[in-house]
């Protein structure tokens, strides 16, 4: 595949476009973490910080592999191909004297990562028969990796994220897309499997776009300046006052609701979280995804689109991008697959022409789409 227009400038973004970091903080990256799966049968990528030229050693496996620090601390290595394995091991960094860090209870099998608003956030404990799936959910060798950051306005090279081991206690808080998928793959396949949660419920494409593959061609540079305009526009003191104004409506039409025996309606958003958790374009880009590269994957998942029908137009043209992008991003042509919104009762022609541009997108390589017959969320089968 040739290499897309707007990769100069992407390069330019990882190479100085991060938050500075503090030199001599020895630390590893966000998501090589306790209970990580790291991805068997490719070069495993490892990174973190020290001190500028400052000598690291990662061991794993009985391999031994070194880097040295970059002047800004950065420092990031690979380890050679792995076999699957769901031996418990310890992945261990160390340095200069009394630099060390343990990663406990690492596994090796495949690696997904998934995105995407509320399709891809809504949990297990949302989806049908969870009692059941609750119960059955006796999988050690499948662990979530939820990315728990907000949105930024800057890039950000860590973010905040947990690895948890499935089981009943902790199923209810997995993406149900990503753990019925993984499961599927765990029992056909019988390796253990990875899977990496970056989501926010009600967001459009463009927030988890670059900015720079976005200002790259003139229509989608026209929808993020505007997206940033009203960004950057944001009243809190209007903004609130028009919630509290929404929230007395709706507290009357949701009594209402509940003695007639009617479903209650949404709650409206508070603004001031929903802007925080949501951000403007490219802010969970900067915020949920750029702390995850290059972590090895064996592919990416997407479900996405009701937060574009508004403007389902160039919805071909962004997912082109995002795909394209994220693979540049990682350095690898991995896989990717999205749903294709189901076929749901929405006035006008905006998910209609959602389903087309997925459908269109199919022309990237190694891209796979599957389709949604559920409705708006996905349900256990």
């Amino acid at each position: 595949m040739r290499s897309p227009r707007f990769l100069p400038a992407l390069l330019a973004v990882l190479a100085t476009g991060y938050t500075s970091l503090l030199a001599g903080d020895f630390r590893l990256g966000s998501p090589i973490s306790d209970h990580m799966v790291l991805q068997r049968e490719k070069p495993v990528a490892v990174w973190g910080w020290a001190d500028a030229g400052e000598s690291v050693t990662v061991a794993f496996g009985g391999q031994s592999k070194s880097a040295s620090a970059a002047d800004d601390g950065k420092w990031s290595l690979k380890l050679d191909a792995l076999s699957a394995s769901a031996e418990s091991r310890s992945l261990v960094v160390t340095g200069k004297s009394g630099h060390k860090v343990e990663v406990k209870d690492v596994l090796v099998g495949e690696v997904w990562l998934g995105s995407g608003q509320s399709n891809m956030s809504f949990t297990v404990q949302s989806a049908n028969n969870f009692a059941a799936e609750k119960a059955a959910a006796k999988y050690p060798l499948i662990r979530e990796y939820h990315e728990g950051s907000s949105a930024m306005t800057a890039p950000q090279a860590e973010g905040k994220g947990k690895w948890s081991a499935c089981a009943p206690e902790t199923v209810g808080s997995f993406s149900a897309v990503l753990y019925f998928f993984g499961r599927e793959i765990h029992r056909e396949v019988g390796v253990p499997v990875g899977l990496i949660n970056t989501s926010v419920g009600g967001t459009p494409i463009e927030a988890w776009t670059s900015a720079e593959v976005q200002l790259a061609d003139p229509a989608t540079k026209e929808r993020y300046e505007t997206a940033l305009k009203n960004f950057n526009a944001f009243d809190p003191v209007k903004a609130t006052a028009a919630y509290e104004k929404q929230l007395a409506g709706w507290n009357k039409a949701a009594a209402k609701a509940k003695a007639e025996g009617k479903d209650i309606p949404r709650k409206p958003y508070e603004p001031i979280s929903f802007r925080k958790s949501h951000g403007g374009p490219a802010g969970l880009y900067n915020g949920k995804v750029l702390n995850l590269v290059p972590y090895t994957l064996r592919g990416m998942l997407w479900y996405q689109g009701e937060g574009n029908a508004g403007m389902a137009e160039l919805y071909h043209k962004q997912l082109t991008a995002l795909v394209t992008s994220w693979r540049t991003l990682w350095n690898d042509e991995v896989p990717y697959a999205w749903v294709q919104l189901p076929n749901y009762t929405s006035p006008g022609e905006g998910w209609p022409r959602i389903r087309e541009s997925m459908m269109k997108t199919l022309e990237l390589e190694d891209a796979r789409a599957a389709e949604d017959r559920h409705g708006h969320h996905p349900r256990s089968r």
